[in-house]
């Protein structure tokens, strides 16, 4: 047997073996395909979000803006729950309004969250002591600073003043005036949040303290307990001024001599904004 021949019969045992080794390959292949899953055979993703099986996780918060509402207070049941939870205190939260009463774009209360005002109006101040000290109305007036520290919620100080003249119903012919000193602490609630339109809900805690001579001349300091509550109204008409109405009830209670009394007021003031940070400011 030639050198030729000796070539032509290794390269014919080469691929012999070379054929029977793809074909062992593919056998294994055939082998393992046939325990993989075809595409039919996995399950699709969710087409949509909602489609997806809800998994039983602890969310965060989610601020997201409220829908609409049926009536000014605060809407269904639960609606609007978010806005007892003292959080909503940043001037771009969406969650800071109910969609009443023009909500701001742009700027919000928040942005200058101080306030003061000087007020005026009258109160209809009770008897201090029936059958004896009578009072009439009178001009009232003061000044409050105050701080919103959320979208919907303020707290504020007031010091108020009011004149009355006394009656003594046992002697008709002498009078008499009375100086009242109201100094008080109270929180607000805006149902609305950051709109235009602002109305409010007050309480407060505080002193009352009436200054009064009595039908024999003798001076005479009665200090109170004083409760005010009542409603108010606040609009936006600048970045830095809103006009502010009120009706409050200025309720005391009895003191040693003077009877607890409804000391009903009226007022109304400009007040002035300010304060904040600089980068909060969008006008």
């Amino acid at each position: 047997m030639g050198p030729r021949h000796r070539i032509l019969i290794s390269m014919l045992l080469a691929a012999i073996g070379s054929s029977c080794c793809a074909s062992s390959a593919y056998a294994q292949e055939e082998q393992q395909g046939a325990n993989t899953p075809f595409m039919e055979d996995i399950e699709p993703l969710p087409g949509k979000r909602l489609d997806a099986e809800a998994v039983d996780v602890e969310p965060g918060r989610l601020l997201a803006p409220p829908g609409p509402s049926e009536n000014w207070f605060g809407g269904h049941r639960g609606q609007f729950s978010h806005r007892f939870d003292f959080t909503h205190n940043h001037p771009d939260d969406p969650s800071r309004h109910t969609g009443f009463g023009e909500p701001l774009h742009g700027m919000s209360w928040r942005n200058r969250p101080f306030h003061f005002d000087t007020f005026a109006g009258t109160i209809m101040l009770q008897n201090l002591i029936p059958g004896q000290i009578e009072q009439a109305s009178s001009f009232f007036d003061g000044f409050r600073l105050g701080y919103d520290f959320d979208h919907y919620w303020g707290a504020e100080v007031r010091l108020g003043f009011g004149q009355g003249r006394i009656i003594y119903p046992q002697n008709v012919n002498i009078s008499g005036k009375s100086q009242l000193i109201l100094l008080d602490y109270s929180v607000l609630f805006y149902p609305w949040g950051d709109t235009k339109w602002r109305p409010y809900a007050l309480l407060g805690l505080g002193a009352a303290v009436f200054q009064y001579d009595d039908m024999f001349g003798r001076p005479r300091d009665q200090s109170q307990v004083s409760m005010p509550w009542g409603i108010g109204m606040k609009y936006l008409i600048h970045k830095r001024i809103a006009l502010r109405f009120e009706l409050l009830d200025n309720m005391t209670l009895g003191g040693t001599d003077a009877s607890s009394s409804n000391n009903f007021s009226v007022a109304g003031s400009i007040e002035y904004r300010f304060g904040g940070n600089s980068p909060s400011y969008y006008h």
